[in-house]
Formats: C-alpha cells, structure tokens, sequence
C-alpha cells in the first residue's frame, strides 16, 4: 500500500487510491483470498480513525467488493 500512498496523509487517501491498489494486487501474485482480506483490514483501520474522528469518511466502502468464485469438486 505505501506505494499508492506515498507517505501522504491518511485524509488525503480516496477512493481511487484504494481501487488502484486493489488493481495492482488483482495482476500481481497475491492469492484470491489475500485480495479479499486487505480491503477489509484497510476499512477496519478507516474505521478506528472514524471513530476518533480523525478522518471524515472511509474511502473503501465507496469500492465495489470483490466476489471469491469457489471452484467446487
């Protein structure tokens, strides 16, 4: 993520930010499952920082959720 990020403050981190980084990892090598988990772990640290009232909004809401197709036997 911080290649997306740049050290740029976590105010300034929108939703085109997060859907890149979903992008990259989507042609790189990181597995199905992997994708999936680190937008959640970004939307809960965007939620901590909610909370405190630190930032305004949480950006990975506002980008669509990837679907794990299962391959069944």
């Amino acid at each position: 993520m911080a290649e997306f990020t740049r050290k740029r403050d976590l105010k300034s981190i929108g939703i085109r930010d997060i859907t890149r980084y979903v992008r990259h990892r989507q042609n790189g090598e990181a597995s199905p499952n992997t994708i999936l988990k680190e937008p959640a772990t970004l939307s809960g640290i965007f939620r901590d920082y909610l909370t405190e009232e630190m930032i305004l909004s949480n950006p990975v809401l506002a980008v669509k959720k990837l679907k794990l197709r299962r391959i069944r036997p």
